[in-house]
């Protein structure tokens, strides 16, 4: 692959942008890339914090639903929302599993 004028012009800036030496000669840039990663802040109080949100609610709407209603007629209403109330706390229950399973 040939070298073109605007290839010389990009290299030129980007040399210029470039940082120098290191006052230190034993910080060298294959130091840097041996230093462990940072690791990002955990979160992890402000998710459990969530989950037991999530969880008392959920736990609220079953005891409304199951103590509340007499089923003697169960309507398209009352199958909604046990389906919809059903999918949250398995998604709810999954999600709390798996990040407790998979955090460190």
């Amino acid at each position: 692959m040939k070298r073109t004028k605007e290839d010389e012009k990009w290299a030129n800036l980007l040399k210029q942008g470039a940082h120098g030496e290191t006052e230190n000669r034993w910080f060298t840039p294959r130091v840097v890339n041996r230093l462990p990663e940072k690791r990002p802040k955990s979160y992890r109080w402000v998710a459990m914090l969530f989950y037991l949100i999530a969880f008392g609610i959920c736990t609220i709407s079953w005891f409304c639903l199951l103590t509340h209603n007499d089923f003697t007629v169960i309507t398209v209403r009352d199958i909604i929302y046990l389906v919809m109330l059903t999918a949250m706390t398995m998604l709810l229950t999954l999600s709390a599993t798996t990040k407790l399973l998979t955090d460190k």
